[in-house]
């Protein structure tokens, strides 16, 4: 009797979304933040526009090489099991998701942050499950409401206004 073993398919999430993690932050870190402004982290003046990112870049990393490491250990401890398909709706929202990201990325500057954000979170949030409209506006409502505050009156980083002012 021949099994034939995915091992892709049976990998831990853990250490998907690690990798996940760990490839996105290194890629901003090298790609995207470097394009964008000048990479002078900390000056005689104090942080600059770039310490923020940065800083969460590197924390996405760090918390994502502790997801592979977690998943690597679960992945030691299983067996080999039998293939499982992943199903195509999976492929389909992990596409979306990638492209909707990159989407939300190179738009953000054009449409502004608070606009951007607000039709990313609904989208996004739809697509993972919340059923209720009032329920999907209301969480992106206040999560671009949170986050636009917290960068902009706590942290004093301006965000991108976008074309139209916003």
């Amino acid at each position: 009797m021949v099994v034939e073993v995915d091992y892709f398919g049976s990998m831990p999430r853990q250490f998907l979304t690690g990798m996940f993690f760990v490839c996105f932050s290194l890629l901003n870190l090298f790609w995207f933040i470097p394009d964008q402004v000048p990479v002078l982290v900390i000056t005689d003046t104090g942080p600059t526009p770039v310490t923020f990112p940065i800083f969460i870049c590197m924390a996405m990393m760090f918390l994502g090489i502790i997801l592979v490491v977690l998943g690597a250990k679960e992945l030691k401890e299983r067996q080999p099991k039998k293939a499982v398909a992943i199903e195509q709706t999976s492929r389909i929202r992990l596409f979306v998701s990638i492209v909707s990201m990159f989407i939300y990325v190179l738009t953000t500057e054009y449409l502004g942050f608070r606009v951007s954000t607000f039709l990313f979170l609904l989208f996004f949030s739809r697509m993972l499950g919340y059923q209720k409209y009032l329920q999907a506006i209301s969480f992106s409502v206040l999560s671009t409401a949170c986050i636009y505050a917290v960068f902009t009156y706590l942290i004093q980083i301006p965000l991108p206004r976008g074309v139209i002012g916003w």
